[in-house]
Parts: C-alpha cells; sequence; structure tokens
C-alpha cells in the first residue's frame, strides 16, 4: 500500500471510530467515512458521485428481497401471540423437571426462531412472557434473565436468520445452504443451555424449585395451538431445502402464511397488521441504511487495496489453516463486544472472506461460524443488543443483574463454537444433502 492509502484508511477508521463514540447511526458512521476516504484518494467529485451508485448496486440484489418477507413474518408472529402459545407447550411437555421453565425458555425461544429472524425481537418477547413465570415460580432472578437473553439470540442461528441472509448477500453465497447449514447448529446450542441449566439446578436447587408434572391430556392438548405455526415453519424451510421456491420465495410464502392463520384465528386484526407493516418499514429502513453505508466504506477498502495487501502479509506468515480460522473467530468475538453484529460483519467479511477461500474454507461453515460469532456479540456487554433488548422489557432490572445471568450461556456459546470448528460435518450435513 502507497503512503496515500495508508492515511486515507486511517483517517476513515478513526472518522469511523469517533462517529461511533458520539452514537453516530453506524450506517451513517460507516457510509461518511467511506466516502471521505475515497475522496482523499481519488477527489470530491469522484467521492461524492459514488453515493448514488454505490446505493443504487448495493440494494440492487435479488437476494436482499428475502429480508422484508422475514422481517414482517416474525413481526406478524409476535403481533399473533404465537411466541405465548410455543412457550405455554414447551413448558408443558418439559415439566415436572427442576429447572423446566428456563429449559421451556429456550425450546420456546429456538422454536419461535423458525418464524421469527431476529434475535432481538425474540428476546424482547420472551423477557415479558417467561421471566414473569419464572420469578412467580420462585426461579433465580439472574438465571431466569439471563436464560432470555441468551436464548433469544438462537434466532440468528436458526432459519431463517436475517443474519444469514447479510452472509450471503455480502459473500455471494447460497442463501438457501445458509439456512439449513444453521438448523443443526442452533438446536445443538440449545441442548447446550438446558444440559448447562439441569446441571446448574442439580448442583444448587435453589436456583429452581421443583415443577410439578403435566398430564398427558395437557402436553397433547397444548400441541393445538402450535402446530399449525411449527407446519408453517417445517413447509417453509422443507421447500427450501428440496428447492420448490427460492429463500425469498420461502419467506413470502411463510409471511403470507402467518398472515392467514392470524386472520382465521381472529388474532391479527387491522391495527395489529398495519403495526406490522410499520415495524417492517421501520426496520428496513434501518437495515437499507446500514447495507448501503457498509458498501460505501468497503469501497474505500478496495481502492486502497488493503485486501490484497492483508492476504499477502497472511501468506507470508504461513499461517495453519485452523490457526487462521482461530484468529478469526478471536477477532469477531472482541469485535462483538464493541460493535453493531451488521455492521461488524459488512466491516469484517471483505477482508477475511478471501483468506477464507483461500484457505480452503467451505464457504458455508464459515458463515455459520461468522453468525455464531455474532450471536455471541448479541450478549456481550458492553453493547450486546440482546442485553438492552431484555434491559428495555424489563426497565426494573439492573444491567448488572443481566449481564451476570448471561454469563454461563456464553460459555456455553464458546463451546458450542469449539465443536462447530473441530466437527464440520455438524453445519454441513444437511447442505450436502441438498446437492
Amino acid at each position: 500500500m502507497s503512503p496515500e492509502q495508508v492515511a486515507a484508511v486511517t483517517i476513515s477508521l478513526v472518522l469511523l471510530f469517533v462517529f461511533l463514540f458520539f452514537s453516530v447511526p453506524v450506517g451513517a458512521a460507516m457510509g461518511v467515512a467511506g466516502v471521505v476516504g475515497v475522496m482523499y484518494l481519488q477527489g470530491m467529485r469522484v467521492g461524492l458521485g459514488l453515493v448514488p451508485i454505490v446505493a443504487w448496486d448495493s440494494l440492487d440484489k435479488y437476494t436482499f428481497t428475502v429480508v422484508p418477507m422475514f422481517v414482517f413474518m416474525g413481526i406478524l408472529a409476535v403481533e399473533a401471540g404465537f411466541s405465548k402459545d410455543l412457550f405455554d407447550a414447551a413448558r408443558n411437555w418439559v415439566g415436572g423437571i427442576r429447572g423446566s421453565l428456563a429449559m421451556a425458555t429456550t425450546l420456546a425461544s429456538a422454536g419461535f426462531g423458525t418464524i421469527c429472524g431476529s434475535g432481538v425481537a425474540t428476546t424482547a418477547t420472551f423477557s415479558k412472557i417467561a421471566v414473569p413465570e419464572m420469578e412467580k415460580a420462585g426461579y433465580d432472578e439472574r438465571l431466569a434473565i439471563g436464560c432470555v437473553a441468551a436464548s433469544g439470540p438462537l434466532a440468528a442461528i436458526i432459519p431463517p436468520s436475517i443474519i444469514m441472509v447479510y452472509y450471503g448477500l455480502i459473500t455471494e453465497s447460497s442463501i438457501g445452504k445458509l439456512l439449513m447449514a444453521g438448523f443443526l447448529p442452533g438446536f445443538m446450542l440449545a441442548v447446550i443451555y438446558i444440559i448447562m441449566v439441569s446441571f446448574r439446578t442439580w448442583r444448587d436447587p435453589k436456583l429452581a424449585p421443583p415443577s410439578p408434572s403435566v398430564p398427558w391430556r395437557v402436553k397433547l392438548a397444548s400441541l393445538s395451538k402450535v402446530w399449525p405455526v411449527l407446519v408453517i415453519a417445517g413447509m417453509m424451510l422443507g421447500g427450501i431445502y428440496r428447492g420448490v421456491f427460492t429463500p425469498t420465495e420461502g419467506g413470502a410464502f411463510g409471511a403470507a402464511s402467518v398472515l392467514l392463520l392470524g386472520l382465521t384465528t381472529r388474532r391479527l386484526g387491522f391495527r395489529s397488521i398495519l403495526r406490522a407493516l410499520a415495524g417492517t418499514v421501520n426496520i428496513m429502513g434501518m437495515l437499507i441504511l446500514i447495507v448501503v453505508g457498509a458498501f460505501l466504506f468497503n469501497h474505500l477498502i478496495a481502492v486502497s487495496g488493503l485486501t490484497k495487501a492483508m492476504v499477502a502479509t497472511v501468506e507470508e506468515l504461513n499461517l495453519q489453516p485452523m490457526m487462521l480460522m482461530v484468529s478469526f473467530m478471536v477477532i469477531f468475538l472482541i469485535s462483538g463486544t464493541f460493535m453493531d453484529t451488521v455492521a461488524m460483519m459488512f466491516l469484517l467479511l471483505p477482508l477475511m472472506f478471501p483468506l477464507a477461500m483461500k484457505a480452503g474454507f467451505d464457504p458455508t461453515w464459515f458463515g455459520i461460524l461468522v453468525v455464531v460469532n455474532c450471536e455471541i456479540g448479541m450478549e456481550t456487554p458492553p453493547f450486546g443488543l440482546s442485553l438492552f433488548a431484555a434491559k428495555g422489557a424489563m426497565p426494573e432490572k439492573s444491567m448488572r443483574a443481566i449481564i451476570s445471568g448471561i454469563t454461563p450461556f456464553i460459555i456455553c456459546d464458546v463451546i458450542g463454537l469449539i465443536l462447530l470448528i473441530l466437527f464440520p460435518q455438524i453445519v454441513l450435513l444437511l447442505p450436502n444433502m441438498m446437492d
């Protein structure tokens, strides 16, 4: 890299972190920093002329159309109250086990993740549903809060996942394969959570009192409210898996099905549908700003030659593939503590993905590892979005209690990440069957 290129990247990075420090929206911060860097290298006319070109090119992608469908489907499911049905059914089926309400929260969050691609929305929803039930039953406050704040981000891994769509958008990887690849890792993490809760409550019974067992007739009756939702999720994911429709068509099918189910069961009215539409527009506006800003910043990375310089440097270091992967994961884990997960992907992937492909990593496997890191980033202080979602839904709870409660679950996430690195078959089993 020339001195001018180094100076441009340095100025832009300093400007970016100054903006983030003063709480400038991350999309605007990346966009302005990127344009300033390009102007330094290529002049004001080129820098300003880049904005409309990059904005059009970054959004004029067919894969981007899947995002509003997944967002709309998730908000409709929240408005219709399907999350409460899933929690009640899970609570009935694991009743009679110590810590069953925490386990039910994990299972319900994982199940809700199949129709809601947002970890933040899942956390906010179950904070209002599950935590009061656990506290009423005498659960330890930190266990109750931590379980909700950790289980919500599972929606980022379990398809349909919005974060996976962005990974596919950035790296031009198969979104269908990514969605299928997240299924087993997501539920594996849910099982690890349940095992940890079971061990902790066995070791310290004060954390969770025993719950009464539930008759089989009650268990079976509770399924009557959730089976339509699970059938919709199964048909949507099965259709994508079998190639019946594309991920975008699958998202449209899921959103239309949830809307129809909500109308026929009279759970959705005119006002709730309007709220879902307004919520979708708000979220999409925020995401579009992030996408355009990130692509503007990434254009600077491209013209500065930083990616080529990093590839050459890594080749000179002659790192073993596993050491390179561990290095990537550590960088993502650290970045997730102070950066928004979507912004982190747009900033780091253009640098890391070429190196990962040169090292021979499978793009789908690498993508799931990145998404798991994003899920961990949603849970880690000081800027974990799931922490803020839990705090927003439960303003009476202290952030100290939320962080203390979620820490054991973060350890479980790291254990799960290590397992996925050591055993790629967990990730690649379903995608390989699609071939």
